[in-house]
């Protein structure tokens, strides 16, 4: 145990001696170590290389994704200076970046979207759609039904997409209604007061209405279930085929606001020049047709429409000039069908007026230039000033229509703004009253009525105060009597008051002839009216026309419409306040023995009226009976058991008697007022100032029975026999309102009988004594609606004044025998023309369906373009667009489109353009790119899409396009590089 003490004792000094060849084995233990730092350090130099290495691949990466998403920006930039932003299509759709290399791995797809900014003027609403009655164009009765049962309807469309065609489609109000491949296009806000159907028809695509600011109705939406549920205008259910995009992805339904929507103000001082220009006969003479500024009348209008329809000689190929100033239209339609014609309102553009002018054909394609203006926006142009009643149908050629401009300068030397280019009258003063009778032959004054002798002269004096009587010594006598009606108006309540013209002005004459006198003997009638306004010469007089008061019946003659001067002269409110209207009568006596009396108890006159038209009539007494619904000489002719003017009727038991009269009855149902409610405001429900019902007349054509020829000769004529009997009226409403009268003593010329079925009526000679239906009466439209009307002629059989027993009727047999059998006669009542309830307030109704037709073709005799640069005010008209090919980059109405309702359809591989309007004069939208669905890169973007040139706002898409701002994205969201900034990044 010592020894080994010992030897560990040696051990250990050795151990710590320093010894130079005793340290070896720590030698050893340090390399170890070093080698095991340098291991560690190699490691971590490798770790190292391979993270630098990812970094870069990472930053390699995001690199070429930033320069993508930059690229794709700027691409979407580019496309939007000239498109539309939609929120539910890409702007760029997988845009791919290759980088150049073998492998394929390193290639990046981009997607690129874009929302509206609501800011500046983008969301402006200048289109509204005011109608509180629904849509009443061409596809009204094919919206409601589905393309999948019934393709051949006109305007179906594809309700399979949502379900099935709704319930209350037919009850509905909707005013909007659009169907095809391409969404209808709106670039500013849209208002409509009612409701929108719209559905796309292709599988898969955009939606149904697109909106550059906010869509808003009043109704809920269609399918929808609560008050402000879009339903379908939503995009549910089918897929977004009904939807509504517009500047936040959320349309309005169930607007209070919208639901009360109504028309501008359209009734401003704007008139035109009170002359009538003169129309072209034909378009012979020139390559360019000049208009005029006017006051065209309803006959100037139709003038018109012929040469621009295309019908008058010469008239296709040409440019039809509307030189500056404004236009008053007062018929029903404005045409324009020429095909490879240009219809220019206001100053040229890009071609020369004047009559040696080869007009816009002489241009070098100018004419298949779709985005040519033809007119001139900068200067001042041509406004239409449309009649309520006043519709424009354009089905081909490039119509363009540049707005007057008022004269001097607004606040501060600015330019005033331009007229509206179209402006649809809406209220007419409509009041005229007849103060007094004068007669100057014989001479009458201030008295009620006047009883007037018709007689020729067989010498001097045979009459006090006869000079003018004709003589009839030699040949027939026409003797002339003349007397005048002295008019006053009614202060009217809008603002054109006493310039309001008068597109018809009825004369309504109540009189009777002496029944003492044989006046069936008389073989002809005839009136004419003179109209001198106030303190000045004669402003027009019709022709003769048949027909004049007698047998207390109410001859109605319509100035407008006899032929003559009348119709085709202006004539407005302020003319006839103060007018005198001399009303010339004369009859063909034959023989200047004979004497006539003719007294004139009563006169009226209507001014603008509104005329009910029935869609239906039966009768079991009357052949034809349709014919009495339009307005043509086709008539309903009386079911007699003769042809002749008078028939034979058994009556074997003698009961008959003249106290049993024959009664010939008809009923009219569905009449409908073009005329008479105003639609921009269901609320209002203007008062009646009168009702009548206007039945036209024809004498019979019939010829006499040969024993009645041989016993009088030619003295009797069926066209002037006094037919004896009354007519008898029952007008009856579904809301319980009944009116009931009697009137007549007779029926012997070729003319329009009025009947008058107003409250003021209702406790005079004229009611229904048989009748207890006068419990209720008409005093508003509203009561008219839905009115039928039953028309009986009640006429006895024919006295037997020849044996002196008036009591009984005249039989067949030739002599009297108290117990005679044989048949009695009747008289064949006249046939009827036609039947009208018309009426009279201070509204227009709808002016009819307008339309305008698109197709940008190339070829001159094919394209077909509507453009109006500036406002449009057509409150009372529903207008058809009609999409048949390629668009225009122009809006069809540059600003502020106001309409009763609007329908829309599309040809098979047409395009859509944008209705309206002008862009706002700057858009904002933000634009997301995204890769892999991670946001990259956000741009919000303006754009200045309308410049000035000379004082006058110009379309430029994308004129100047300012980076407001650019916000780099990551995993830990989005950072500005740039904010606020004028220009694109760097």
């Amino acid at each position: 145990m010592i020894r080994l003490v010992a030897l560990r004792q040696r051990f250990l000094r050795r151990d710590v001696s320093a010894h130079p060849t005793g340290q070896g084995g720590f030698a050893l233990i340090a390399v170890i170590a070093a080698i095991g730092v340098a291991t560690l350090l190699i490691g971590a130099l490798f770790g190292l290389m391979f993270t630098t290495m990812q970094v870069r691949q990472a930053e390699e990466r995001d690199a070429r994704e930033a320069r993508a998403a930059d690229a794709a920006i700027e691409t979407a930039i580019n496309k939007l200076r000239a498109g539309t932003c939609d929120p539910l299509a890409a702007v760029v759709d997988g845009m791919d970046f290759t980088q150049d290399s073998v492998s394929t791995e390193d290639d990046v797809q981009v997607d690129v979207s874009c929302t509206s900014v609501a800011s500046g003027s983008a969301a402006t609403d200048q289109v509204r759609i005011v109608g509180g009655d629904g849509y009443q164009g061409a596809l009204r009765n094919g919206w409601t039904k589905d393309c999948a049962v019934d393709a051949t309807v006109t305007g179906c469309m594809p309700w399979a997409k949502v379900g099935s065609v709704p319930a209350g489609l037919s009850s509905s109000k909707t005013s909007l209604v659009h169907s095809g491949p391409r969404p209808l296009v709106f670039s500013s806000g849209v208002t409509v007061r009612t409701g929108a159907a719209a559905l796309r028809t292709d599988t898969d695509g955009p939606p149904a209405i697109e909106v550059g600011g906010q869509y808003t109705q009043g109704s809920k939406g269609i399918g929808g279930t609560g008050a402000t549920d879009c339903g379908i205008l939503s995009g549910s259910p089918g897929s977004g085929a009904g939807q509504v995009d517009d500047i936040d992805t959320q349309p309005g339904c169930g607007d209070t606001t919208a639901a009360g929507a109504a028309a501008p103000q359209s009734n401003t001082g704007l008139t035109a020049p009170a002359v009538t220009p003169t129309v072209p006969q034909d378009c012979l003479s020139s390559a360019v047709v000049t208009f005029d500024p006017g006051t065209y009348t309803p006959a100037a209008t139709n003038a018109v429409s012929r040469l621009t329809s295309g019908t008058g000689a010469g008239c296709t190929d040409k440019t039809f000039h509307f030189t500056p100033g404004i236009y008053s239209f007062q018929g029903n339609e404005l045409r324009f069908s020429s095909a490879g014609s240009a219809y220019v309102f206001g100053a040229p553009s890009g071609w020369s007026a004047g009559p040696s002018s080869t007009g816009v054909q002489g241009v070098t394609g100018l004419l298949t230039d779709p985005d040519a203006t033809l007119c001139d926006p900068t200067k001042s142009g041509a406004t239409l000033v449309l009649a309520g009643w006043t519709r424009l149908t354009h089905t081909i050629g490039r119509v363009a229509i540049c707005p007057n401009r008022p004269s001097g300068a607004g606040v501060g030397g600015t330019p005033l703004q331009p007229h509206p280019a179209i402006l649809q009258r809406m209220v007419v003063p409509s009041a005229v009253t007849v103060s007094r009778f004068d007669s100057p032959s014989p001479p009458v004054t201030n008295t009620v009525g006047l009883n007037i002798p018709f007689g020729c002269r067989v010498g001097p004096g045979t009459y006090p105060g006869a000079t003018d009587y004709p003589t009839g010594l030699v040949g027939p006598c026409w003797p002339q009597r003349t007397y005048q009606l002295n008019l006053a108006t009614e202060a009217g309540t809008a603002p054109e008051s006493g310039t309001a013209a008068v597109s018809s002005l009825r004369v309504m004459l109540t009189g009777t002839e002496n029944v003492e006198t044989p006046n069936n003997l008389i073989t002809n009638r005839q009136t004419r009216f003179r109209l001198f306004p106030a303190a000045s010469g004669e402003l027009c007089r019709t022709d003769w026309v048949t027909g004049m008061p007698n047998a207390g019946m109410t001859s109605s003659f319509d100035l407008k419409s006899l032929p003559g001067m009348c119709s085709i002269t202006p004539i407005n409110q302020t003319q006839l306040n103060g007018a005198r209207l001399f009303v010339d009568h004369r009859m063909d006596l034959g023989a200047a023995t004979v004497v006539q009396a003719f007294t004139i108890n009563k006169a009226a006159v209507d001014v603008n009226f509104a005329t009910g038209t029935p869609a239906t009539a039966s009768s079991n007494d009357w052949n034809n009976v349709g014919n009495v619904t339009e307005v043509d000489n086709a008539s309903a002719s009386p079911k007699m058991p003769c042809g002749d003017f008078v028939c034979q009727f058994a009556d074997p038991g003698r009961t008959r008697t003249p106290l049993t009269p024959f009664v010939h009855e008809m009923e009219l149902e569905d009449f409908s007022f073009a005329g008479l409610l105003d639609p921009t405001d269901p609320t209002i429900d203007p008062a009646l100032r009168n009702l009548r019902v206007v039945v036209k007349v024809q004498p019979s054509a019939q010829t006499l029975p040969a024993s009645w020829t041989a016993a009088f000769g030619s003295f009797l004529s069926p066209q002037n026999f006094l037919t004896p009997g009354t007519m008898r009226l029952e007008l009856r409403a579904s809301n319980g309102a009944a009116r009931c009268i009697v009137q007549g003593r007779g029926i012997n010329s070729d003319q329009e009988i009025a009947f008058d079925l107003g409250a003021d009526n209702r406790d005079n000679d004229d009611d229904d004594p048989a009748s207890t239906c006068n419990t209720d009466l008409f005093y508003n439209a509203s009561d008219l609606e839905g009115v039928s009307l039953t028309l009986s002629f009640e006429l006895p059989c024919v006295r037997n004044w020849f044996h002196g027993v008036p009591g009984e009727c005249l039989r067949s047999g030739p002599f009297y025998n108290p117990a005679d059998t044989s048949p009695i006669w009747q008289i064949r009542p006249p046939n009827i023309e036609s039947v009208r309830l018309t009426t009279v307030t201070d509204y227009y109704g709808l002016a009819g369906t307008s339309t305008a037709t698109i197709n940008a073709a190339t070829s001159a005799s094919a394209i077909s373009t509507f453009n109006v640069f500036g406002r449009a005010w057509m409150p009372l008209a529903d207008l058809d667009l009609n999409w048949n090919g390629p668009a225009t980059d122009q809006p069809l109405f540059a600003n502020d489109l106001v309409l009763h309702g609007l329908g829309s359809r599309m040809a098979a591989g047409a395009e859509m353009g944008n209705v309206c309007c002008n862009p706002a004069g700057s858009r904002t939208v933000e634009l997301v790119a995204r890769i892999d669905g991670q946001e990259r890169l956000v741009a919000r973007v303006e754009y200045i899409d309308v410049i000035e040139v000379d004082g006058a706002e110009v379309v430029s898409p994308g004129h100047t396009v300012n980076v407001v701002r650019w916000l780099s994205c990551g995993s830990e969201g989005c950072g500005a590089t740039l904010q606020d900034s004028d220009g694109p990044p760097s």
